[in-house]
């Protein structure tokens, strides 16, 4: 994608009737993560990555996952 906001654009296209969205996942597994950065990647395109509350949280989560660390994390994939 050009330098302009990569949202804004993919609204404009989906307004001249492309379809068109962005990547997403909601999970705190590296391996879903690291997938859906590759593929937008790939795609020229951009990705959401969200997680739970219960998945991560100050005190680690279910995943025993700070949010830092979850913030950290795609960051290294790309």
């Amino acid at each position: 994608m050009s330098k302009a906001n990569p949202l804004k654009q993919i609204v404009a296209k989906q307004k001249k009737g492309e379809a068109v969205g962005i990547y997403s996942c909601c999970s705190a597994n590296e391996y879903v993560i690291e997938a859906v950065l590759e593929t937008a990647k790939k795609e020229n395109s951009c990705a959401l990555i969200e997680a739970t509350a219960n998945q991560v949280d100050q005190n680690g989560g279910s995943r025993s996952i700070s949010a830092i660390s979850y913030m950290r994390s795609p960051r290294k994939s790309v």
